[in-house]
């Protein structure tokens, strides 16, 4: 049962989950930054003299996401211990840093900018989350959760649209720009939201009650946290090679302008948005995630042998990428937001769900490094054929979560 000793306005939470909403925005522009003009930074590479540029562009991405998940695993072992007031802000200054040296500094700095990157990326939405919900009454933690999970499509959508507008009248550097003077604000903007949540009292248990007990951690129980995290790693994956060289397929293949193609592509990553209600509907038919996971990968193994294999206009290749980007989105929203909450009674949510979630960066990182090669050759085919035999693959580890959690759910 959880208390509060006083009471704020319902507009002062709501300006509260704002500011939060805003800054996490300002850091999902920085951190997608590279991955959404990874195509104009190629040519960039190419006139630069690099006859590997694909493959060269790609190793930021490569590094962002590795250190990212490294990162995220490291701060578990020490959030205790640092203040989330002063972990945010110096790490906000410091994405803010990095993201203005990739536009002034020389392209091969890149890749190690985006490397520091990761580490401090890796901390602040978890930060600034957890000190949301610590101050937020129950009534509000709704509200909050909503608005959080619209912020990376919006900030998707946003640097498309900039992509797009910049392809045609300036260079893809304004992107960086832009994102590094929206972080600038989001750092003062956590300077003083901060210290107006200091002076709200924390939410507390009352007599030491949960409502959950977490069970002592069994064979069965590694078997399915493993099963999340291998479909994680691979539709993440699948999910940022869909985003981030989407542009350039429909350049070569197409023949489409610039502007069009990072255009089409953020409508088409906000409309995979949309997932997350479809991965509600889908989990009333099926309660067993590992099964559910299953169902779906199949068909997204599908659609990218689809994509391979079969040479077809521009619009249904267009709703074909649409489907597949909204697939990753959803196995991935089963594995890192719903499954740990479905059972929680096997598995602490906080902890599985944050394995899950580094895990997916390692798979993001595999993922741009295979990407940029096989992009680099310009051999798109190769690339969702590894993809549609990765998703095929997940089946087994699902199959065995599958029949971990029939034995989880037989020993109660």
């Amino acid at each position: 049962m959880f208390t509060e000793t006083k009471t704020k306005p319902k507009n002062r939470y709501s300006l509260y989950i704002a500011a939060i909403w805003f800054i996490n925005f300002a850091v999902f522009m920085g951190r997608y930054s590279y991955g959404t003009v990874i195509a104009d930074i190629e040519k960039s590479f190419l006139a630069a003299g690099f006859s590997d540029a694909a493959t060269e562009a790609s190793f930021a991405t490569t590094y962002l996401f590795f250190t990212y998940a490294v990162g995220q695993m490291l701060y578990t072992f020490v959030s205790k211990k640092i203040s989330p007031k002063h972990i945010v802000f110096y790490s906000i200054v410091a994405v803010t840093v990095f993201t203005f040296g990739v536009a002034v500094l020389p392209l091969p700095f890149a890749k190690w900018l985006w490397a520091i990157n990761g580490f401090f990326h890796a901390v602040l939405y978890v930060s600034s989350m957890g000190v949301l919900s610590s101050f937020l009454p129950k009534q509000e933690m709704l509200k909050a959760g909503a608005a959080m999970s619209s912020v990376m499509p919006v900030a998707q959508l946003a640097l498309y649209v900039f992509a797009a507008l910049f392809a045609g009248i300036a260079d893809w550097k304004w992107l960086f720009y832009i994102a590094s003077f929206m972080m600038a604000i989001a750092a003062a903007v956590w300077f003083f939201v901060y210290r107006a949540l200091e002076k709200l009292p924390k939410i507390t248990e009352e007599n030491g009650e949960i409502s959950v007990r977490v069970r002592k951690p069994t064979a069965a129980f590694f078997v399915l946290l493993s099963a999340f995290c291998f479909v994680a790693l691979i539709c993440v994956g699948a999910k940022h090679i869909v985003s981030d060289w989407t542009p350039k397929i429909f350049a070569t293949e197409y023949g489409m302008d610039s502007s069009y193609s990072y255009l089409l592509v953020g409508i088409m990553m906000t409309a995979s948005a949309l997932s997350v209600p479809l991965t509600r509907t889908l989990a009333k038919w099926q309660e067993n995630y590992c099964l559910l996971d299953i169902y779906q990968l199949i068909v997204l193994a599908g659609l990218a042998l689809l994509i391979a294999f079969v040479k077809m206009p521009f619009v249904p290749f267009f709703i074909i990428l649409v489907l597949m980007s909204s697939l990753a989105f959803s196995i991935t929203n089963v594995a890192a937001g719903f499954a740990p909450f479905a059972y929680r009674e096997y598995m602490s949510a906080d902890v599985s769900g944050g394995w899950v979630n580094a895990v997916s960066c390692f798979g993001a990182s595999l993922a741009s490094m295979l990407a940029g090669y096989c992009m680099g050759n310009s051999d798109f085919k190769t690339l969702f054929v590894v993809l549609a035999i990765a998703c095929a693959a997940t089946c087994l580890p699902m199959a065995a979560g599958a029949v971990a959690h029939r034995k989880l759910r037989d020993s109660e």
